[in-house]
């Protein structure tokens, strides 16, 4: 399942992956999201893709780096934060969108939302409680 929101006054895309996932969701997550008035290609995007997250999409990485690819095409100087467990899967994951030309899209793994929200707005970790 992949589920969004869109944050206006952040300019900030947050995209929650749990579950079975494939290519032709990541696909229809795109289409949705690229038709949602509030969205704008110049915000920032942060994933999280939970330990949950599995299904045909890992053996589909080859297609999800073209999807990727044909995305960051549209947006220009944004950053892509993923949040994702550390582990076999996150580095499998890592290593096979090691290929992926995005242009001037940034994209970085992490371990929790504090370090993401850091990178893709160095000026909200400090609006972020320590608890959160």
């Amino acid at each position: 399942m992949i589920e969004y929101t869109i944050d206006r006054p952040g300019r900030l895309v947050r995209v929650r992956m749990s579950g079975c996932v494939t290519t032709a969701d990541l696909v229809r997550h795109y289409s949705t999201v690229h038709g949602d008035p509030s969205y704008d290609a110049s915000f920032n995007v942060l994933f999280h893709v939970d330990a949950a997250a599995e299904g045909p999409i890992m053996a589909e990485l080859p297609d999800v780096g073209l999807q990727m690819e044909a995305v960051a095409r549209l947006q220009h100087r944004t950053k892509w934060a993923v949040v994702m467990a550390p582990g076999f899967k996150r580095t499998a994951t890592e290593f096979l969108l090691l290929g992926v030309k995005l242009g001037s899209v940034g994209m970085r793994f992490f371990d929790d939302d504090r370090m993401a929200l850091a990178w893709l707005d160095p000026g909200h970790a400090a609006r972020v409680p320590e608890n959160a």
